[in-house]
């Protein structure tokens, strides 16, 4: 699998991120386009070796996993997968047509249940699990 420059430009943004935008030696990071191809070429093989292998690796424990319309819809929701964005969260109450669905991608292990929080008005955060990604990388390549 090759991946486009979305997954590769993300992962070095994200360095960039933890890194204060300093290069190993203190340096500044240039930008993403403002990168020699040989370094994006570079970012876009580390990309490709960690798809792989995490497609791999929970493409065992996914198996034959079914989802409805209304879970792949709140699947995509929670991440903006077919946005092209990157988020990870889903907040909802009890009380909503969303949160049995919510529910239901829990038990199946393409989500995951935070705590209740008083912050939040009582209301529940939910997130994509890595077997959920996954999920979403072969149903909405």
């Amino acid at each position: 699998m090759i991946p486009d420059e979305t997954y590769a430009k993300l992962g070095y943004e994200e360095y960039a991120v933890s890194t204060g935008g300093k290069t190993f030696d203190g340096r500044d990071m240039p930008k993403w386009d403002d990168l020699p191809a040989r370094i994006k070429d570079a970012w876009l093989a580390a990309t490709d070796a960690v798809l792989n292998h995490h497609e791999e690796t929970c493409s065992t424990s996914l198996g034959q996993v079914e989802v409805s319309a209304d879970e792949l819809h709140v699947l995509d929701h929670t991440t903006a997968w077919r946005r092209g964005r990157y988020r990870n969260h889903f907040v909802t109450g009890h009380d909503t047509d969303d949160y049995p669905v919510l529910v239901c991608l829990v038990e199946k292990g393409l989500m995951r249940r935070g705590e209740s929080s008083d912050a939040l008005g009582g209301m529940t955060t939910f997130a994509a699990t890595d077997a959920g990604f996954a999920f979403l990388r072969k149903a909405l390549p």
